[in-house]
C-alpha cells in the first residue's frame, strides 16, 4: 500500500497539468484510508460467504477508476444499476460532505447497510499530506 501511494504520489508531482489528477490521486489516498479505520474491521465479517471482494457503491462526485484494496484483494466498484441487477446487498457506500469542507478539512461518511454501521471521519492537510484527523462509528 505505501509504495502505490508513493508511486500516486510522484505520479502526480511529474505529470503537467494535474490538477484533476492530483485530487482523484488524493482521494484515493484517503478513501483507502477510510476503509483501513481501525474500528471499521470488525464489521466486514470477511468468513461470510460472498463478502469478498469488498463492494463499493459508486455515488453521484465519486472519482472514476479508483483502485482501493482490502483484504489483499481489489474492491469491487458498483453502479447502483449493478447492485440492484446482482441483488448485492453488501456494499459499501461512501459520501464527501461538502457542506463540511474547507481547504484543509474534509469529512466523509462510511455506510455498511448491511451491517448497520454508520462511519463519519475528518481528514486533514498536513505537510505528509492527507491524514484522519478523528472519526466515529455507530450501530445504527
Amino acid at each position: 500500500m505505501i509504495r502505490r501511494t508513493r508511486l500516486l504520489l510522484t505520479a502526480c508531482l511529474l505529470l503537467p497539468s494535474s490538477i484533476a489528477y492530483c485530487q482523484g490521486v488524493s482521494e484515493q489516498i484517503i478513501l483507502q484510508q477510510l476503509l483501513d479505520l481501525p474500528e471499521l474491521q470488525q464489521y466486514f465479517h470477511v468468513e461470510l460467504p460472498g463478502r469478498l471482494p469488498i463492494k463499493l457503491l459508486q455515488t453521484p462526485g465519486m472519482p472514476q477508476g479508483l483502485q482501493l484494496e482490502k483484504f489483499g484483494r481489489p474492491v469491487l466498484s458498483l453502479t447502483p444499476a449493478q447492485a440492484k441487477q446482482q441483488a448485492a446487498t453488501d456494499y459499501i457506500s461512501i459520501r464527501k460532505l461538502p457542506a463540511r469542507t474547507t481547504a484543509d478539512t474534509l469529512m466523509y461518511t462510511l455506510a455498511y447497510p448491511i451491517e448497520g454501521v454508520l462511519c463519519r471521519a475528518r481528514f486533514v492537510r498536513q505537510k505528509e499530506g492527507w491524514v484522519v484527523y478523528d472519526y466515529n462509528v455507530v450501530e445504527q
